[in-house]
């Protein structure tokens, strides 16, 4: 399974050009999916961030 998920950024820079050129209805909603992808790890960062500090508030409160 990690192989195949190694190999999908890979197809997407193959697919890239193609997808952009010319006036294609994709390129849009590819253009803001990437945009997306790219800005979503840091986004994942502020909710663990903030589970984390639960958890530690828990914790130190006696929550099992």
């Amino acid at each position: 399974m990690e192989e195949g998920l190694e190999r999908v950024p890979v197809g997407l820079s193959f697919a890239n050009p193609h997808h952009r050129s010319g006036q294609n209805p994709f390129r849009r909603i590819f253009e803001h999916w990437q945009a997306f992808r790219s800005d979503g790890y840091l986004w994942w960062l502020v909710n663990e961030i903030a589970m984390d500090a639960f958890m530690v508030r828990a914790r130190a409160a006696g929550a099992p």
